[in-house]
């Protein structure tokens, strides 16, 4: 199942995530804050299969993987 990347609103904060093609008008939730208001980034999806491990919260590391915009703050 491709992955793409998808840009929360509420925390600003891009994550990846597995959607198959025909899922991928549905709306994502963020795996942070659980926000809906979420849109697919544009670029290529990953269709290459990865070995998916669990954090100690029980979400996939692989969900959860993000990164600020450029020019955050905090970075």
């Amino acid at each position: 199942m491709p992955r793409y990347d998808f840009e929360c609103s509420g925390c600003d904060v891009i994550f990846e995530e597995k959607v198959s093609l025909a899922e991928l008008d549905k709306a994502v939730e963020c795996p942070l804050c659980q926000s809906m208001n979420t849109k697919k980034t544009i670029g290529i999806p990953m269709i290459f299969k990865k070995k998916n491990s669990q954090s100690s919260n029980g979400i996939s590391q692989n969900a959860t993987r993000r990164r600020h915009r450029s020019g955050c703050p905090c970075c």
